[in-house]
């Protein structure tokens, strides 16, 4: 299943791995209980040598372990806030996903 981003007015955006025949549909924002839609812009690749840096819930960790995600993938640059999701450098996106055991659609 893909990886979709949603974006909801109040400022909140979110992934999640959808089928490919719901990516349209809307799901309810975590923080203000409103509709969010696909933010489509958010899923396109940047140009080449413009890598942004690269926020997600989905590679995160539990909370409870969010030192020792910082400790171990301190060397790639990836932080994890206090809720587990992981903050990547754009540069590193790859890396840390092969380290994850995830891959990139």
């Amino acid at each position: 299943m893909p990886l979709y981003a949603y974006q909801c007015r109040c400022g909140y955006t979110e992934e999640r791995f959808r089928a490919v025949r719901a990516r349209n549909t809307t799901i309810r924002c975590a923080k203000c209980g409103r509709r969010m839609r696909r933010d489509i812009q958010a899923e396109q690749k940047p140009p080449a040598g413009e890598l942004p840096d690269w926020v997600s819930v989905n590679a995160g960790v539990d909370p409870h372990r969010v030192q020792e995600a910082n400790r171990y993938y301190a060397d790639l640059g990836v932080r994890f806030d206090a809720t587990g999701n992981a903050h990547v450098p754009g540069r590193n996106r790859r890396k840390f996903l092969k380290r994850r055991g995830m891959c990139e659609l």
